[in-house]
């Protein structure tokens, strides 16, 4: 399961279950519930193995996966929290992600706890990183 599959399925198991829409980029007009916008970070090779008989040398990558969460309108920073806690268990579930070959581990990396909307109405957000190491 990737994490654009994952998310909906751990909003889903809050109680009360939430529904949460994910997207690849901040969608435009904003939903008026809570959304999640998955975007792909830093891509590094972390180090390079031994050739193989067909002379190609597999490197190990490391890539950044950010999470952004963004409550509901008129949804208070308590009711939004289950839903950051939720997202923190995403290592535990994502196996593979779009485009890569399979995942050799994913970790939780630096996360920003949900913070306070601002006077003019600004929803809470919060965010998860992922990082995923693969073979390549």
């Amino acid at each position: 399961m990737n994490t654009l599959q994952a998310l909906p399925m751990l909003a889903r198991g809050l109680s009360p279950p939430v529904t949460l829409s994910v997207h690849d980029a901040t969608p435009n007009p904003r939903p008026a519930g809570p959304y999640a916008v998955v975007t792909d970070g830093l891509d590094g090779k972390e180090f390079q193995l031994h050739a193989q008989e067909d002379g190609h040398a597999p490197q190990v990558r490391r890539l950044t996966v950010l999470v952004t969460l963004f409550a509901g309108q008129d949804q208070e920073l308590a009711d939004f929290r289950p839903l950051y806690h939720a997202a923190r268990k995403l290592p535990d579930l994502v196996t593979r992600h779009p485009g890569l070959p399979p995942l050799g581990g994913i970790s939780l990396g630096p996360c920003a706890a949900p913070r306070p909307g601002s006077s003019q109405g600004e929803r809470p957000w919060a965010a998860v990183r992922l990082i995923l190491t693969y073979t390549e």
